[in-house]
């Protein structure tokens, strides 16, 4: 054990909350610094060396004494009432306008097409052939905002079940557009 250095009182109470030590009260008033990793001042005030020390304690055993002819030492540790460091915070997902490729691409018998809106919306999502016919409407209604999921079965407005080929899909909510590329292979 070494004697501590003489610091200002709120240099020393930072210095040992950083360093984790234990501070212990010999007979003749002086302090020393014990490396375990806790401060002990037993909940109350400690003055010595020109500094003031109070502070809280919390234990994770009681908080005891030992003592005997040269020394006394105090147990438990600070607690602090905020979290000092790097909180993670869970990811977020920011509502945006999108829409998304099909899968599974090329498919048969069915293919699941999902989108996400950022605000309310009217919404279409439409299925056309390559000469710009429609064959589908999939969605024709307001939207909250969100992600959305629609499962197309490869059949028009009719229920008549689609030739293998190339299809788009194409989604219109408020001001956005997008149009995507599919393949029903049979």
């Amino acid at each position: 054990m070494r004697p501590a250095r003489p610091f200002i009182g709120s240099m020393l109470v930072a210095a040992l909350l950083a360093l984790g030590s234990v501070v212990a009260e010999t007979s003749a008033q002086t302090t020393t610094v014990l490396r375990s990793g806790v401060i002990g001042a037993g909940g109350a005030p400690s003055a010595a060396a020109g500094y003031r020390l109070n502070g809280t304690l919390g234990q994770p055993q009681p908080i005891g004494v030992t003592q005997n002819q040269n020394h006394v030492q105090r147990g438990g540790f600070w607690v602090t009432q905020s979290y000092l460091g790097v909180t993670p915070v869970p990811e977020v997902e920011i509502p945006r306008f999108q829409l998304l490729q099909n899968h599974p691409n090329p498919f048969n018998p069915a293919t699941t097409i999902e989108y996400s809106l950022a605000t309310g919306s009217l919404v279409r999502l439409d299925i056309y052939n390559l000469r710009g016919r429609l064959v589908r409407e999939l969605v024709n209604a307001r939207q909250e905002p969100g992600r959305y999921r629609v499962l197309w079965d490869g059949r028009d407005n009719g229920g008549r079940s689609m030739a293998s080929g190339a299809y788009v899909y194409r989604l219109e909510a408020g001001n956005f557009l997008s149009i995507k590329r599919m393949t029903l292979v049979k």
